[in-house]
């Protein structure tokens, strides 16, 4: 018997490098309450700006003008392999 359920699309995604070099990079930001400086800096360290970028690439297909995107591409950083953006 043929399974008639609707396959759910998956997000494809080009560019993606396992462990980019800014992996390599420790965050400096500090959790000592005394330590006000590092604790709010005035910009965020490298490392935590990165995994921000790195956290915005989306996991799921989405919608765009009512077209369904399931294939984007990772733009990259030269110096870190950071992620700069994603287009489609």
């Amino acid at each position: 018997m043929k399974d008639r359920r609707k396959k759910e699309p998956v997000l494809e995604i080009t560019g993606l490098i396992d462990p980019p070099r800014w992996k390599k990079i420790q965050c400096c930001c500090s959790q000592d309450e005394r330590d006000i400086i590092h604790r709010y800096p005035i910009q965020k360290c490298l490392n935590c700006k990165f995994t921000l970028c790195e956290n915005s690439i989306p996991s799921k297909p989405f919608i765009v003008n009512g077209k369904l995107i399931t294939k984007i591409k990772i733009v990259r950083g030269k110096k870190y392999d950071d992620c700069i953006g994603w287009e489609f």
